[in-house]
């Protein structure tokens, strides 16, 4: 059960940025120089980055 709640707690934040590298490489959306869909999935991304730091620094002081 750890193993889901981390998952579904971890997910986001890379789904996030791959679909901030996606509407950036996109280049149909490009030509109509609208920068609103990769900002939205940058901000979603850095919102959701919390939960990996909070993983990371946990994981760092239990492996001792």
């Amino acid at each position: 059960m750890k193993r889901i709640y981390q998952f579904f707690n971890l997910a986001p934040a890379p789904a996030f940025f791959l679909g901030f590298l996606w509407s950036i490489l996109d280049q149909e959306h490009m030509c109509g120089h609208s920068w609103q869909m990769p900002v939205m999935w940058l901000v979603m991304f850095m919102a959701h980055l919390t939960p990996w730091f909070i993983f990371l620094q946990q994981r760092k002081f239990t492996r001792n």
